[in-house]
């Protein structure tokens, strides 16, 4: 599919929107400072290429159910132009692919390295793992694991003590989420359950 009239604004700035979290025309108009007849026609094309969803809720706004609106599925789309080679295409992502496109959009050379040779040591193990954030506000960044099964920590564990970067991994469960201030925090990987608690809890102000 050719992704390029569509990733044009302003739809982009509509896509980028439901992105972070599922939203009505109402919201999205408000946000793009357009109107909703706008935002509305948007949303019909984007839905017509298969590249959003609409979901009834049971929320009720004059006489009609609410509709949210959400990404109908994780599209990388690559533009490559090279000596020899030039290519646009359109691929679809796993969980794993998608943390490492995220490492590389980071500017620190070093930790993308890291990162990426810590992602390729827990794949194995990767269903296990809810979330990975990394906070860059500290002096040195530390990773944030947000993990159940011990046996996967001990694989971090060991990782980070035989690693030349020495980086710090602090370790978390979904408990904690109400405790912590996520502003400043870089998300590398959120599974579907991490990810809704985290919409529910931006409400709260909380992430």
């Amino acid at each position: 599919m050719e992704l390029d009239s569509f990733l044009a604004s302003p739809r982009w700035e509509i896509l980028k929107i439901i992105s972070e979290r599922p939203s009505s025309p109402i919201e999205i108009a408000e946000q793009t400072k357009t109107t909703v007849s706008f935002v509305s026609q948007q949303l019909k094309l984007l839905e017509a290429a298969q590249i959003v969803s609409k979901k009834k809720t049971g929320a009720f706004e004059k006489g009609k159910p609410r509709n949210l609106f959400s990404i109908s599925k994780d599209i990388f789309y690559i533009i490559t132009l090279t000596q020899g080679f030039g290519e646009k295409k359109s691929i679809d992502l796993d969980n794993y692919q998608k943390s490492i496109l995220r490492i590389w959009a980071l500017e620190n050379k070093p930790l993308k390295y890291f990162l990426e040779e810590f992602l390729y040591r827990v794949k194995e193990n990767f269903h296990e793992i809810h979330a990975i954030f990394i906070d860059l506000n500290r002096i040195n960044p530390v990773i944030l694991v947000f993990l159940e099964d011990k046996k996967t920590q001990q694989i971090i564990d060991a990782f980070s003590k035989k690693s030349e970067e020495k980086i710090k991994f602090e370790f978390y469960s979904s408990l904690d989420l109400p405790k912590l201030n996520f502003s400043s925090f870089f998300p590398i990987y959120q599974d579907s359950t991490f990810l809704k608690e985290s919409i529910e809890m931006k409400g709260g102000n909380k992430i």
